[in-house]
């Protein structure tokens, strides 16, 4: 499969405050997912002063780049509740 991911990033994510951002990655329907796996993945973002009493964000600074390792877990029986509820036989 070459699908490229599909990836929805969060606008912002302010220090202590949550922020979602999504990622959409192509499955080779051949291949049964019964046991919870892994999958490796990195957040890259960049990161920004920002004014603690108005919470401005430092346009004019480059910032810096920042990524973290992260895990990811992939679970059958979720695979199999987006099936039923997308009415789909290929999740």
């Amino acid at each position: 499969m070459d699908d490229e991911p599909i990836h929805i990033k969060a606008p912002a994510a302010a220090f202590g405050k949550r922020a979602v951002s999504y990622t959409a990655l192509a499955r080779n329907a051949d291949i049964v997912v019964s046991e919870p796996s892994t999958l490796e993945a990195c957040l890259h973002f960049v990161l920004k002063d920002v004014d603690p009493e108005d919470g401005t964000v430092d346009e004019f600074a480059e910032g810096e780049n920042e990524e973290w390792d992260l895990e990811v877990w992939i679970l059958p029986s979720l695979l199999l509740r987006a099936r039923r509820s997308r009415n789909t036989t290929d999740i």
